[in-house]
């Protein structure tokens, strides 16, 4: 049963953040800055380490 409503269709969307950074969830700003922190926290350790090498 159809209204007679078109539902213009999007386009298809650049490649979002979830799929470059894992962990990443679109509407959650809370859980998004924890993931960057630990990232973050991951990078400062890695380069902590490199430097003591």
């Amino acid at each position: 049963m159809s209204t007679g409503i078109r539902v213009p269709r999007q386009p298809p969307r650049r490649q979002s953040l979830s799929t470059v950074f894992p962990g990443f969830a679109p509407n959650a700003p809370k859980r998004n800055v924890l993931v960057l922190l630990g990232y973050l926290f991951g990078l400062l350790l890695a380069v902590n380490l490199l430097a003591l090498l």
